[in-house]
């Protein structure tokens, strides 16, 4: 009776490895997912920078004679960083020469 018992025992337990490979495999699978969107958003969100930075020393040249200037500068940089105007906001600084 005891052999019989334990081989049943046993059995119960053989789908184990393939519900835990099942498991890991959706967990690493869920992290690749996020490591995939973490680094398209630090990507994005460094093209900005980059092209707020370009169109910021673009436009200064034109300080603090004219804003407009600058403005029209900054606007064009940002449209050949793939921006459209529209989205860019262009104000003067506390510093006569800064944007």
């Amino acid at each position: 009776m005891r052999t019989l018992r334990r081989r049943a025992g046993r059995n119960d337990e053989a789908g184990i490895s393939a519900v835990w490979a099942a498991l890991m495999v959706t967990t690493l699978i869920a992290f690749a997912g996020l490591a995939v969107d973490l680094g398209n958003w630090y990507l994005h969100a460094g093209r900005q920078q980059n092209a707020a930075d370009a169109g910021s020393l673009g436009g200064v040249v034109f300080m603090p004679g004219s804003l407009t200037d600058a403005t029209t500068a900054v606007h064009e940089i940002a449209r050949q960083n793939g921006f459209e105007p529209s989205q860019v906001t262009v104000e003067a600084a506390a510093r006569p020469n800064q944007l």
